[in-house]
């Protein structure tokens, strides 16, 4: 990465409500900070759900600061900040046996803001 780049880390809660287990398959979407498109998350997660239960699953990206075009003129502020705003945008597709494997959104799956750490 010529220009540098960032690791990034989501931690997701998810939960089963079901009383059947299931598996999360895909996650497909965007990911934005500060408001522009940063990044393309296509993730093969194979990731078991058991019923009625719940988990937190780190989602891993890393960025070269050489595709953040439209981010660039943020930058300063993120770094003085040391705070950065996100949304996760995108297609979850599950795997549910018998039920078969729907896939919901697009929607934004996870939005907040995070601490910078340099």
């Amino acid at each position: 990465r010529p220009l540098g780049g960032a690791a990034i880390t989501l931690y997701a809660h998810v939960e089963n409500p079901n009383t059947f287990g299931l598996n999360l398959s895909r996650l497909a979407g965007d990911l934005i900070l500060e408001g522009a498109r940063a990044a393309e998350v296509d993730f093969p997660l194979g990731l078991p759900l058991t019923a009625q239960q719940d988990t937190v699953i780190p989602i891993q990206l890393g960025l070269s600061f050489s595709d953040l075009g439209d981010l660039a003129d943020g930058f300063d502020e993120i770094l003085t900040s040391n705070r950065v705003d996100y949304q996760l945008d995108g297609t979850l597709t599950i795997d549910a046996g018998a039920f078969g494997q729907p896939s919901f959104g697009p929607q934004t799956w996870l939005q907040g803001s995070a601490r910078v750490f340099r």
